[in-house]
């Protein structure tokens, strides 16, 4: 990994007698990294469900958001490739795994932080009222 982050990826894809890694290396990373956002998509989607189950709020926008994330991971679709230049502070670690792991954080708390927001649960909530005196 350090090879990576110090030459670039197209360098040491190029030159991976060079460096030391084998075509398992490069399976096992790419692996990895999209198990990791599939375990992160069902992260988000398994809060969702509890949030929604502790509000009594439907759970049908937790299983079309599962759905929609799933098949725009799987066709990389979800646009990560251009938000990470504003968005990723691990780009500032020379190391690899620590910039995943700080960009990872920050992302993840960045989730919870509007999965637990009082202004999104009070939105929620005022839609409901508003559908319920239509009514």
């Amino acid at each position: 990994m350090t090879a990576i982050s110090e030459n670039g990826s197209e360098n040491v894809l190029r030159n991976s007698e060079k460096f030391g890694i084998t075509i398992m290396d490069i399976w096992n990373f790419s692996f990895v990294t999209q198990l990791s956002a599939v375990l992160g998509i069902l992260t988000s989607f398994i809060i969702s469900m509890v949030i929604s189950i502790k509000n009594k709020w439907s759970v049908w926008n937790s299983f079309i958001v599962l759905v929609l994330c799933y098949t725009l991971n799987r066709f990389d679709l979800l646009g990560w490739s251009y938000l990470k230049t504003y968005i990723s502070p691990g780009r500032l670690v020379n190391n690899l795994l620590f910039s995943f792991l700080i960009t990872g954080s920050f992302l993840l708390l960045i989730g919870l932080i509007i999965f637990f927001s009082n202004f999104l649960k009070n939105r929620i909530e005022n839609q409901k009222l508003k559908q319920m005196h239509y009514c």
